[in-house]
Order: structure tokens, then C-alpha cells, then sequence
């Protein structure tokens, strides 16, 4: 909701979760990428953080009211609360005290399963990308300040070193939302990517070959399926990288996300997410 309204928004029911006890065929691990794909990487999140015109207020919502989500945005929060087990008639009147006239709220249509894991928030993204407990570290991931790559990507001036600084931290965050990554392994995520980085950056071509080398080995050992591991690592990515790409081909040329421990903690949250959206699939047919 905006800034005045309560209850504050559940964190949105994520699309994509895990099926236990079961493997899955190749057919419901397309469907699930498929689901991936289609939905799992941007029409459920909800930043907050774009404003409605205030000349041409959006239909559906009350030009008196002021600035906040937009339509779309609340009712993706009506769909998170509802997950979240608030009741649709409460959902309903706290979007209309907001100024919002929502489309008709439906009933949580989620298997007891789905739920059962959608409380675990494994790929749960906070409703806030800021909500990320990242600790920056001081070498900055091997970037320079005044990177010229990274401050294109960006939209800045190479001399505006704040700027680029915290406009990559903004970034990132958001990319690790647009992954639907959990605050804690988001943060930790970036963490090690950020310090795998900062080796890469010191070493020679040559030794910078025999890195990747020695990753990718290491990243067989926990995936002997490796191929299609790293085509999920990739699709993970691909959602981030549709909005961003400058910026992300630019992070990986200098190495982040390119470790083996990265890769394994991206592998294991496609895989997550894969399950999950073969559980829709199943629920759906």
C-alpha cells in the first residue's frame, strides 16, 4: 500500500517452490522453467518504489489520493496478502481506504503443499530490495570507483563515485529480487561474488583462464549433470540481464558470479524454483 496505509504488505507469495519427496521428469522440469520464465521473474515483484503520474492518475485509483504503487503493483500486494492468509474482504478495504478500486480478489487456490513451503520463504524475496542485510565490502568487488563500464551501465558520470558506488548497490539488490532470492542468501550471494570478484581482478589472463577452469570443476563435483546445471544458473540470470544487461555481461566479465560456490548457490535456488513452478503446472492441469 503507500506510505499511510496498514497493514504493511506481506513479503509476495513467491511463484516458483519446491515439490518434495519426488523427481522431477524433463517434461515438468520444462514446465517449470517455462513458469519461470513467464512469470516467476517479474510480474510478481513489488518494489514500491515507482510513483503513479500525478497528472493522469491511472485508472482504477483515486486522483485525490497520494502518490504510491501503482494498480498493477497493488494488486500483486493484494495477492501477497492473501497468500499470506489475510482475508480477502480486509484486503479489499484497505485497498479501497488507499484510493485503489481493486479487481476482485480470488480465493488462495494453493495446495496445502504449496503453502507449507511458500512458509519457509526459501524463494521468498523481501517486499523491499533494501531489505538485503548485504555488507559491503570496502574493495568494492575488485570494481574501481570510477569504472568507466560499470558507470556507463549505470547512467553515471565517471566522476560522480558515490554515485556509481550506491547506484550498483541499488542494482544488485534489485537483481537479487528479480531472482526471487531470500534476504539471507541474496546476501550471501553477493557476498562471496563480490569477494570471488576481487581475486579474479588481480589475476593475469592466464591465471584468470585456470580460475575458470578450476571453478567449473569444482561446480561438476556437486552437479555431474553439469550442462543443464549452469543452463539454470543462466535462465536465473536472464530475467536480471533482460533489464540490465550492460551491467550484468559487465559483472561478469569481471568476474562476479562466476565461482564455483556461486554458481552451486544459484544452481540450488533454479532448481528450487523449477520445482516449484512444475507444482503449479500440476496444479493447473
Amino acid at each position: 500500500m503507500s506510505d499511510n496505509t496498514t497493514p504493511t504488505p506481506a513479503p509476495p507469495s513467491p511463484p516458483l517452490l519446491e515439490r518434495r519427496g519426488a523427481q522431477l521428469t524433463e517434461a515438468e522440469r520444462v514446465a517449470g522453467l517455462d513458469a519461470l520464465r513467464r512469470a516467476g521473474m517479474s510480474e510478481t515483484r513489488i518494489s514500491g518504489q515507482e510513483k503513479p503520474p500525478e497528472a493522469k492518475p491511472e485508472p482504477g485509483t483515486d486522483p485525490t489520493r497520494k502518490a504510491g504503487p501503482r494498480l498493477a503493483e497493488a494488486n500483486q500486494m493484494a495477492d501477497a496478502l492473501l497468500a499470506a492468509g489475510v482475508p480477502a474482504d480486509k484486503i479489499k478495504e484497505a485497498l479501497l481506504a488507499d484510493g485503489y478500486k481493486p479487481r476482485q480478489i480470488q480465493d488462495d487456490r494453493r495446495s496445502e503443499e504449496e503453502k507449507e513451503f511458500d512458509a519457509t520463504g526459501l524463494v521468498t524475496p523481501p517486499a523491499d530490495p533494501n531489505a538485503y542485510p548485504i555488507s559491503w565490502p570496502s574493495h568494492n568487488g575488485g570494481l574501481l570507483p570510477d569504472d568507466p563500464e560499470i558507470a556507463a551501465a549505470l547512467g553515471k558520470n565517471i566522476l560522480d563515485e558515490t554515485g556509481i558506488r550506491f547506484g550498483l548497490q541499488s542494482a544488485i539488490r534489485d537483481g537479487l529480487a528479480k531472482m526471487s532470492l531470500p534476504a539471507g542468501i541474496g546476501a550471501g550471494v553477493i557476498e562471496d561474488a563480490a569477494s570471488d570478484a576481487a581475486v579474479y581482478s588481480r589475476l593475469s589472463d592466464a591465471a584468470k583462464a585456470e580460475w575458470d577452469r578450476v571453478q567449473l570443476h569444482q561446480f561438476s563435483q556437486v552437479f555431474p549433470d553439469t550442462d543443464r546445471a549452469r543452463r539454470d544458473v543462466a535462465t536465473l540470470l536472464e530475467g536480471w540481464q533482460a533489464e540490465r544487461p550492460a551491467l550484468v555481461n559487465a559483472l561478469l566479465s569481471k568476474g562476479w558470479f562466476r565461482s564455483a560456490r556461486v554458481q552451486t548457490a544459484l544452481a540450488l535456488h533454479a532448481a528450487r524454483l523449477v520445482r516449484r513452478g512444475a507444482m503449479i503446472e500440476q496444479r493447473k492441469s
